[in-house]
């Protein structure tokens, strides 16, 4: 049990390699007795943590706030597009009586009316997507058009053959 250097401690070798430090203290004060210069800076420390951390959670937020905002809007423009393709293609096909060309007709009856006064309808986020999801679901039963496509089909076998599906996650891949 010769101790050499580059060797751990004990029977087995497996213990420290390195000695152990040696702190001199600057004052008489106690051994766990921290200077006021080490608690200042501890205290730095962690409040430099907590703020980062409060930080991140601030990136986090915003990012998710910027996120849902670019998919609200992207869905309000989505579904305001179908519908005026549902429209456009209703009155090539002579269907006058579409919910979608009776409620085109009836907000430009209003924006005549009401003039510079006109003030769309408020639309939650939810109703636009389901909207949105049956505009689409319209066009494809109705005129075997594909929106993320972009393309009308010669009928519903050329659809279902020729068209990924209905979202547009499966335009994706």
């Amino acid at each position: 049990m010769n101790c050499r250097e580059g060797d751990g401690l004990g029977k087995t070798e497996e213990g420290i390699k390195v000695p152990v430090a040696l702190t001199i203290k600057e004052t008489r004060a106690g051994l766990g007795l921290e200077s006021k210069s080490k608690k200042r800076l501890r205290k730095l420390e962690e409040a430099t943590a907590q703020r980062k951390e409060h930080v991140a959670v601030l990136e986090n937020t915003f990012r998710d706030r910027l996120k849902s905002k670019f998919v609200e809007k992207k869905v309000f423009g989505q579904w305001r597009q179908s519908k005026e393709i549902c429209v456009q293609m209703d009155k090539e096909k002579g269907y006058t009586d579409s919910v979608y060309v009776k409620d085109f007709e009836e907000e430009e009856r209003k924006k005549q009316e009401e003039g510079d006064d006109y003030v769309r309808p408020v639309v939650q986020v939810e109703d636009a997507y389901e909207n949105l999801q049956n505009a689409l679901q319209y066009l494809r039963d109705k005129h075997c058009y594909c929106f993320f496509c972009g393309t009308s089909y010669s009928d519903e076998a050329d659809l279902l053959s020729g068209c990924p599906g209905l979202t547009e996650e499966d335009h994706e891949t």
